[in-house]
């Protein structure tokens, strides 16, 4: 059984983030829209954020354009709501969606792991309806596939 390694390989953790509103793909900051939004890229499952709700967006400015391949979220608790990622090269033009699905999480929360195929240098995750309740980590990056089981031998 292959086994994955998924790790942020385009500097999200280390981002300017910013909390804000957006229409169709508009972003506007607004500093007091999402409560505690700097907690998904604080390398923390131990606490959410809060006040993220339709219409809401956050940003993440990562100096450079970056590719990524995958997106991982956490939450700690049941979530049955749609989010949306979007990438571009301007810090307002949200540019199309590269991630545009529903999303279900099952009942006992958890990661939840996506497919994505996306470059910029702004990152912006969107709540098109209802509240995001549980969220407490998100990671932009690489996927790497292990071809093969690791042995790890201590010879002492």
């Amino acid at each position: 059984m292959a086994k994955s390694f998924i790790y942020d390989s385009i500097g999200l953790s280390e981002s300017k983030i910013k909390a804000g509103t957006y229409s169709t793909t508009t972003f506007t900051p607004a500093e007091a829209q999402i409560t505690n939004e700097h907690r998904v890229i604080d390398q923390s499952i131990g606490s959410v954020i809060t006040s993220f709700n339709n219409g809401d967006a956050i940003r993440f400015d990562l100096s450079s354009s970056q590719t990524a391949n995958v997106l991982a979220v956490n939450f700690n608790g049941a979530e049955d709501d749609q989010f949306k990622i979007h990438t571009g090269a301007s810090a307002t033009a949200m540019g199309s969606a590269i991630l545009d699905d529903d999303f279900d999480v099952d009942s006992d929360g958890g990661w939840n792991v996506f497919t994505v195929s996306g470059s910029g240098r702004y990152w912006f995750l969107t709540c098109p309806d209802d509240t995001f309740l549980n969220m407490t980590e998100v990671i932009i990056g690489t996927k790497y596939d292990i071809d093969m089981n690791f042995v790890v031998r201590w010879d002492y």
